[in-house]
């Protein structure tokens, strides 16, 4: 059985540990988007990200995904890296409105239920 730290040397945890260098777990896993547990064990090598979420990461990173793979050592830039940058952060601020508004019409809908059955009592007496 590997250790995790022969582990962060292979692969998408290798990228992932040197993408994120010196900046703590917590930043960088907020900077991309993942809670901070789900970002520790893609870097640890115990969980694997959807692909959708490498593709998301190299474009955030404006590397190939064959580099954060680790199946190259060609850290392909693609061009308009600040485009690309400026519309991976709208979505990633569309993306938290969005749990918002989910959450906030869950809060809604139960309260709207609670209302309704209170009703309904009153309507039975």
């Amino acid at each position: 059985m590997q250790s995790q730290n022969e582990k962060k040397l292979k692969g998408l945890p290798k990228r992932l540990f040197e993408l994120r260098g010196s900046t703590p777990q917590s930043a960088f896993s907020k900077e991309i988007g993942v809670i901070q547990q789900t970002y520790a064990q893609w870097e640890l090598g115990d969980r694997q990200p959807k692909i959708q979420e490498v593709v998301r990461l190299a474009k955030h990173f404006c590397v190939s995904v064959d580099w954060l793979l680790d199946l190259t050592d060609v850290k392909t830039v693609p061009q308009n890296e600040s485009v690309n940058r400026d519309l991976l952060s709208r979505l990633n601020i569309a993306e938290t409105e969005l749990r918002r508004y989910k959450t906030a019409f869950a809060k809604i809908t139960k309260s709207l239920k609670a209302t309704v059955e209170t009703i309904e009592e009153l309507q039975e007496v």
